[in-house]
């Protein structure tokens, strides 16, 4: 059975073409299916294009919104 994310779950994102790791993550606040957005919460980044990409020289913690197709994994780090 599949689950589904929930608020507090750590977003994984790559942002980088070729590079197979995870370059960034964040906290899920929740996702709009139907506009297609993922909304986080996000250090280490800036309030600026945070809909298509992260500021790595960021100036502070943000609530951002991205492309729902930008995520990489959505993962629940607390087991209950």
């Amino acid at each position: 059975m599949m689950k589904l994310p929930k608020r507090g779950d750590v977003v994984g994102y790559y942002f980088r073409a070729g590079f197979n790791a995870i370059s960034h993550i964040e906290i899920l606040d929740k996702i709009d299916l139907e506009g297609e957005y993922i909304y986080c919460v996000g250090a280490n980044t800036s309030a600026r294009n945070s809909a298509s990409s992260v500021d790595r020289a960021g100036d502070g913690v943000y609530y951002v919104r991205r492309k729902l197709a930008s995520f990489y994994q959505i993962h629940n780090v607390i087991s209950q």
